[in-house]
């Protein structure tokens, strides 16, 4: 399939029959995600990583009552991370669209969500405003996922806590602030 297709797929599930409008919308989708209308004819497995999500976004774009955004950064290098992630709070601005985000990297829950849910083994255990979550975590294991994504020299300012003073750090309530996060979690093992 083309990436042209590929949109109109979405469209004709959707009950639109119209070709025309269909090419008219899937170019316009195409362009809004910056893919190059000269390249609408090509496969998506043709493009750059970064490129095949904005074709799954344009995708999904056409008139959604939410988002789905499930790790969509990952296996991405950052600079296109940074462009994907633009992309998306743009459409969110230009569109007014609801977002459901999963990612394991805060960084991506920072910038993107207003509300978190944490999550262990398929359970939720703690929720609420993003900063305020990502700012005072009330779970230990919130705060152990906070503790990985922190940089090597964001760490070295810490006091180093023994593990089960973690848990009591998180348990007490301490106030953690982290500034900057830009790790991507995927690849780590989830702390237990």
């Amino acid at each position: 399939f083309s990436s042209l297709s590929n949109i109109a797929e979405q469209m004709i599930a959707a009950g639109n029959r119209n070709v025309g409008a269909m090419r008219v919308r899937g170019e316009e989708l195409l362009a809004r995600v910056n893919i190059p209308l000269s390249r609408e004819a090509e496969p998506p497995r043709n493009f750059s990583g970064g490129m095949q999500q904005r074709v799954q976004i344009a995708k999904r774009f056409d008139n959604p009552p939410i988002l789905l955004l499930d790790e969509v950064t990952t296996g991405l290098d950052l600079s296109v991370q940074a462009a994907v992630l633009d992309l998306i709070q743009q459409i969110r601005r230009d569109f007014n669209v609801s977002m459901l985000v999963v990612s394991h990297d805060l960084g991506v829950i920072r910038m993107l969500a207003d509300r978190t849910l944490v999550m262990l083994d398929g359970r939720v255990i703690e929720s609420g405003l993003t900063d305020q979550i990502l700012e005072d975590p009330q779970h230990a294991y919130t705060t152990a996922r906070l503790l990985l994504a922190l940089t090597s020299k964001e760490y070295a300012e810490l006091r180093v806590l023994p593990v089960s003073d973690l848990a009591l750090q998180a348990s007490s309530r301490t106030k953690v602030r982290f500034l900057v996060f830009h790790a991507n979690l995927g690849h780590r093992k989830n702390p237990r």
